[in-house]
């Protein structure tokens, strides 16, 4: 995924593309429950920094040159 697909998916749709389910990611990353409930359910974005470091960490970014 691109920079700017990361950023603006949805964040159930971040979820998905790691192929991790709304518990793992929690404990992956040590995200509250809530705050994990809050953004999957749209009620709350994610920071932008947030998605491009998950994605980052789970490979699942584009690598780009420069």
């Amino acid at each position: 995924m691109t920079h700017d697909e990361i950023t603006t998916i949805t964040f159930r749709d971040l979820l998905d593309a790691m192929h991790m389910t709304q518990t793992e990611c929690c404990r992956r990353f040590e995200i509250p429950w809530r705050t994990m409930a809050h953004w999957a359910a749209g009620d709350r974005q994610c920071p932008p920094y947030v998605r491009l470091m998950m994605a980052e960490l789970t490979g699942i970014t584009e690598k780009t040159e420069g």
